[in-house]
């Protein structure tokens, strides 16, 4: 899909945030496993709905909405690693991460808790808004 799908989608999103707002969409985790089996990553489907971004494990789209109403949004990527790539399948990289989400800031994802407590106790922002996943109804 082009990125501009992608964008669109976003952008009606942030349309219905009040100012004040930081939004984190995850891309989930493989949580299918049974024994000895380990079934196959699909990311959340509204990770994919707003980032296009189908293979990433561990990412984090984080989005805020500022009081003059501007938008400022990164996506949070795992590094290059070739040893664990060859286990786990290729990680997306910066530049495709940018071509098929449309967003232009990316970063690591070692950055994301940092980034996100800045944001969290700077006073900003009066609402938060999650996208997590539930393993069950006690988690």
């Amino acid at each position: 899909m082009l990125a501009e799908y992608h964008v669109g989608n976003r952008t009606r999103l942030y349309e219905k945030l009040t100012a004040g707002s930081l939004v984190a969409v995850f891309s989930g985790e493989n949580t299918w496993k049974t024994g000895d089996e380990d079934y196959m990553f699909f990311a959340d489907r509204n990770f994919v709905y707003l980032t296009g971004l189908k293979t990433s494990r561990q990412a984090v789209l984080l989005a805020t909405k500022e009081a003059d109403g501007s938008v400022h949004e990164q996506v949070y990527i795992l590094p290059s690693d070739a040893y664990a790539e060859r286990w786990t399948g290729a990680r997306v990289k910066p530049r495709e991460a940018e071509e098929i989400s449309g967003i232009s800031d990316i970063r690591f994802v070692d950055a994301f808790e940092r980034d996100f407590k800045a944001l969290a106790v700077s006073g900003r922002y009066e609402k938060l808004y999650l996208e997590m996943s539930v393993l069950s109804m006690t988690d």
